[in-house]
């Protein structure tokens, strides 16, 4: 809310990993609409579509869904780039099971940035980023993930390898 009780929302995009002030910002008034209720959430269904939830407001004004759009905000921007191929084979994860860091080795140039995407049993996203290669090898933090399996996926150009992971 502004001083004014204007509404407004912060757009960070084109960040690296959770580094979100990294990347381009944007503030975006809300507009009158959503003025007279209470805004409670900001759910992104596909890229720039969602919505905004809005609780029961002071008794008078009644629950709503607001569509939103960021994609007018967004366009014109490079928001990826392009997949590295990755090896069929040669893609070795270690230590399994795993205490802190894990490393990916393949055979891939210094630079190199693959989108990564860590997922539990139940196929819930638990982390996902980039892993950027040095001397054909990257690491990860494991420490965030509770003791279990996980499924690592890389996405590469072709394909997407999956590689099982467990943490101790």
């Amino acid at each position: 809310y502004t001083t004014t009780g204007g509404m407004f929302m912060w757009l960070l995009y084109d960040y690296q990993g959770t580094d979100y002030f990294t990347g381009n910002k944007r503030r975006i008034s809300l507009g009158n609409a959503i003025a007279m209720s209470q805004m409670e959430a900001v759910v992104f269904k596909e890229g720039s579509a969602g919505f905004i939830s809005a609780e029961e407001f002071s008794g008078v004004f009644p629950q709503k869904l607001f569509r939103l759009s960021t994609g007018q905000f967004t366009q014109g921007v490079v928001t990826s780039v392009a997949l590295p191929t990755l090896p069929e084979k040669g893609v070795n994860v270690y230590p399994t099971p795993v205490e802190d860091t894990l490393y990916v080795e393949a055979m891939l140039a210094d630079g190199t940035a693959v989108p990564y995407t860590v997922v539990d049993l139940l196929g819930r996203i638990q982390a996902e980023g980039r892993l950027r290669f040095s001397g054909r090898r990257a690491s990860l933090d494991a420490r965030p993930l509770g003791p279990g399996m996980y499924f690592l996926l890389l996405k590469g150009s072709e394909q997407t390898l999956v590689r099982r992971v467990v943490r101790r």
